[in-house]
């Protein structure tokens, strides 16, 4: 939950231990007074975040969404169709709402130096309802615009023994979130909790070209050497610049979180694709999207 200390400078540690306190408080139901009657009694409030989340379980229940992922592949993929569909986004799609001409119905976010690098931005996007991880209301402005945060296992050392139970699906969105080295990771859980029957997944190249082969996993400055490798990873160009950090993705651990997510919904009975045109994910199976849409699939 202090993971910050690796992302703000010293100064601004204070200010990052009471945001996470308040967003912390503001996650879980608090205790209130209640005046009857009879007698006074302590209660506790239903107006928690926690409870919101758990409030959207199978909200969606044998309908079908969109998770949008952010590779290359999106600009080979006409994207108005998403208008008219239950669509999940992330990170910097935001990027394109205004070319498209409306948002996504729902947006996560929970890298931390996504959010910080990102934190102006995504405090004016309206539209979707916005989620976060409570990790990273250490580096978000107080008027956030996010609605709602999420409990999330961020990063591989908060849990008790990792590799011997990595990776963790869960099926309960409002209880725990579980680390998968991807934001997509984290939106599968969420449409998961949300009963969809049937996700298609759409800019998911699982490709990041020579940059893997250039640098280990782990973090990464953004540098006048190494910018041409990154804007290859995204369909922005413009989505990271020099300066910024950026995480080297752990491929193969990102494909045994992507097996079990789709083990998961195959077991419970309801569909996972991927239609995203040039992917190198194998575990998921992958499909046309315009045939999909035609129900020629």
């Amino acid at each position: 939950m202090l993971s910050f200390k690796n992302v703000l400078p010293l100064y601004k540690y204070p200010i990052a231990y009471f945001k996470i306190l308040l967003a912390i408080f503001k996650f879980f139901s608090r205790p209130q007074l209640v005046i009857s009657k009879r007698r006074p009694y302590i209660t506790f409030s239903s107006t928690g975040d926690q409870e919101y989340l758990a409030s959207l379980y199978n909200k969606h229940l044998g309908e079908r969404c969109f998770i949008i992922a952010n590779g290359p592949s999106l600009n080979d993929v006409d994207l108005s169709f998403l208008k008219d569909e239950i669509s999940i986004g992330c990170n910097g799609f935001y990027n394109k709402f205004e070319e498209l001409g409306f948002t996504t119905t729902y947006y996560l976010t929970a890298d931390l130096n996504q959010a910080n690098i990102r934190a102006k931005d995504l405090s004016k996007i309206k539209g979707p309802v916005k989620l976060s991880a409570l990790h990273t209301a250490s580096v978000l402005p107080f008027r956030n615009g996010f609605r709602y945060f999420y409990k999330a296992k961020h990063h591989a050392t908060q849990y008790a023994y990792d590799e011997p139970v990595y990776p963790q699906f869960s099926e309960d969105f409002a209880a725990i979130v579980h680390h998968g080295y991807t934001i997509a990771y984290s939106m599968l859980q969420f449409a998961f909790h949300l009963g969809f029957k049937e996700v298609i997944i759409i800019g998911l190249d699982h490709d990041y070209g020579p940059l893997v082969e250039h640098f280990p996993p782990g973090k990464l400055k953004v540098t006048e050497d190494n910018i041409d490798l990154v804007k290859k990873c995204h369909f922005d160009s413009s989505y990271y610049k020099i300066g910024d950090e950026i995480g080297v993705p752990f491929s193969h651990k990102q494909t045994k979180a992507y097996e079990l997510a789709h083990q998961k919904f195959v077991e419970s009975g309801r569909t996972l694709l991927n239609a995203s045109p040039r992917t190198k994910l194998k575990c998921i199976p992958k499909i046309s999207l315009e045939r999909y849409l035609q129900g020629t699939t």
